[in-house]
């Protein structure tokens, strides 16, 4: 048994223990206590000063690779095998900053299946995934040159059944407009109620999940009538949406570090200043409509659409850095890439919190995130299944 001693456990479904210890027998938490132990018997870990929460999550990645810019030219050239070769960087990257939960919405030639394999086999560590495969997109639309390009009910039909043939855990459709370059409207609806309806029932037939990137209110509401489970970046979210999304019980994972990124660090890559424009418009509806549906209580989870230019697969921290800064409590941000993470997973069972009986996924930070949610970015020990990682310093994406 290990005992984790002395720190601040913030188990996020019970109160702070200022002064305690988590014990660990093999994968599993065995007691969670509210002082230290003066005995403990097996392995121990000083952890005065340090604060515990559980293992976060990632809920909008790309493991496959990183853009320098928009310009997909540089990641299609990567031959797939130096794509899955850095992918295991990334992943180990990613467990190392504290994301024991990862859900890949969309990846270059089924890397993200593999790669998920080869975590589970413990051939490379990271973080515990649920993938998507191939993302799906119409003929001429937002991630042209990224994704797979399906037109029509029938050949989204067949396109998902591929999905799942390969081993998908749920399907990622790209429904509207986005922001890859200056020229198209994020705002536009891109698959039709019909094509989603038909991709969600043979999603659903094989029990699996749907995601669906939608920026504009008439695309949510379309994605929500045909069934999806979550809305990807989520921007316009009038009163009639955050009903819906009520009675349904959906996530949005509204995916602030990207536009952020893109808004204020655009110019200095590079981008198109139209495109830096677009985020920026981008950037400003969300902050219209986010906090009003989070003070409606609809449900929302941590997400950064990792690989985007300078959004990085270990760079968590910065998403919930800009939750607060948007009007979310600290305890609010913590439970989005904690508790709410495990939920949309369907994990809530065995992850999420500290509570006695899950598994054993502890993130252990110098600071406290109540008080300076940056010190998420201060990842000293991780645990995940009760495995020991010491945190390295995160190795770069291939500079091409």
């Amino acid at each position: 048994m290990l005992t984790i001693n002395g720190c601040r456990i913030i188990p996020i479904d019970g109160p702070v223990i200022e002064q305690g210890a988590i014990q660990i027998e093999r994968t599993m938490l065995r007691a969670v206590r509210p002082s230290p132990v003066t005995e403990p018997g097996g392995e121990l870990l000083d952890a005065r000063g340090m604060t515990a929460i559980p293992g976060m999550g990632q809920m909008h990645g790309h493991f496959s690779g990183y853009m320098h810019t928009m310009d997909t030219g540089p990641i299609n050239a990567q031959p797939h095998t130096l794509k899955a070769i850095q992918a295991t960087t990334f992943a180990r990257n990613a467990l190392n900053a504290g994301i024991t939960m990862w859900r890949e919405v969309g990846a270059h030639a089924h890397i993200d299946l593999q790669l998920k394999k080869a975590i589970n086999l413990g051939l490379v560590p990271g973080p515990r995934m649920q993938a998507a495969g191939r993302w799906l997109g119409h003929t001429g639309g937002h991630g042209t040159g990224l994704n797979e390009q399906v037109d029509g009910p029938e050949a989204l039909r067949q396109a998902v059944r591929e999905q799942v043939a390969a081993g998908a855990d749920g399907i990622k459709l790209i429904a509207s407009g986005g922001v890859m370059n200056a020229t198209e409207d994020p705002f536009g609806m891109e698959y039709s109620e019909e094509e989603m309806r038909a991709a969600v029932d043979e999603a659903h037939r094989a029990g699996k999940w749907v995601a669906v990137h939608s920026h504009p209110a008439i695309v949510t509401r379309a994605a929500i009538r045909a069934g999806a489970q979550t809305i990807e970046h989520a921007t316009e979210i009038p009163d009639d949406v955050i009903e819906l999304l009520l009675k349904h019980r959906i996530f949005i994972v509204p995916t602030f570090a990207a536009y952020w990124k893109l808004s204020r660090e655009g110019r200095e890559i590079g981008l198109d200043p139209g495109l830096v424009e677009l985020a920026h418009r981008v950037w400003d509806r969300k902050l219209e409509y986010f906090m009003r549906a989070a003070k409606a209580g609809v449900k929302f989870a941590t997400g950064t659409d990792t690989g985007a230019p300078r959004v990085f697969h270990h760079e968590l921290a910065l998403e919930l850095e800009l939750m607060v800064q948007v009007g979310l409590t600290h305890e609010q941000t913590l439970r989005a890439a904690t508790a709410s993470c495990a939920e949309l997973m369907g994990w809530s069972d065995t992850l999420g919190t500290l509570t006695p009986g899950k598994e054993a996924d502890v993130v252990l930070l110098d600071g406290n995130p109540l008080e300076d949610i940056s010190a998420t970015r201060r990842v000293r020990h991780v645990f995940k299944a009760g495995k020991h990682y010491t945190p390295e310093p995160p190795v770069p994406p291939l500079p091409w």
